[in-house]
């Protein structure tokens, strides 16, 4: 039994390593559009800048230009990420946490705003902070978050409604045809 456990927790190990909320340095190894590699001991694996949205070409440019110039590059994993390939972080260049920097130079939005998330409110307060300067994409993107809660509830009432009068409507042509005998 004991050899069980200990097998489980190497395979826990070797599966997830990266502990929650604590950065390690990495390398940079490649960056292109939606496409980062760093690597770790010599390993090289895929990442992608957690909960956001890089609005166009430029922004991932400026991405590939800082990871390119920093000194330091360190990741952190949210207690909430799922630790999956591409693995999901907040990426730090020399100090500097790149997703704050892509909403300062208007590069990107946060997807979720989840208060559970480490760096949320700090992003949060940026993104409202930041002038917003008529960009057609992300208000399309926004307000299709907004209209889809009610389109589906209105589509699954009217299923409901549907469903009971279609059901009314056979229990009255079953009543109508039984003929009442008395005895």
């Amino acid at each position: 039994m004991v050899m069980i456990m200990k097998a489980w927790i190497a395979l826990l190990v070797a599966l997830f390593p990266y502990l929650h909320e604590q950065r390690y340095p990495v390398q940079y190894q490649s960056c292109e559009k939606d496409h980062i590699v760093v690597a770790d001991n010599k390993t090289p694996f895929e990442i992608t800048l957690f909960n956001l949205r890089i609005r166009d070409d430029e922004g991932w440019e400026s991405v590939c230009r800082i990871l390119e110039n920093a000194d330091k590059l360190e990741i952190e994993v949210d207690a909430s990420a799922q630790v999956s390939e591409p693995l999901p972080v907040y990426l730090f260049a020399d100090d500097k946490l790149i997703q704050q920097s892509l909403i300062e130079q208007h590069r990107a939005y946060t997807l979720i705003h989840n208060p559970e998330y480490r760096y949320e409110k700090e992003l949060l307060a940026l993104e409202e902070a930041v002038p917003v300067m008529g960009n057609a994409t992300s208000e399309e993107a926004h307000s299709d978050t907004y209209s889809q809660g009610p389109l589906f509830l209105l589509f699954i009432l009217l299923s409901w409604v549907g469903m009971l009068i279609i059901m009314i409507l056979k229990l009255r042509k079953i009543h109508s045809q039984t003929p009442f005998t008395k005895s």
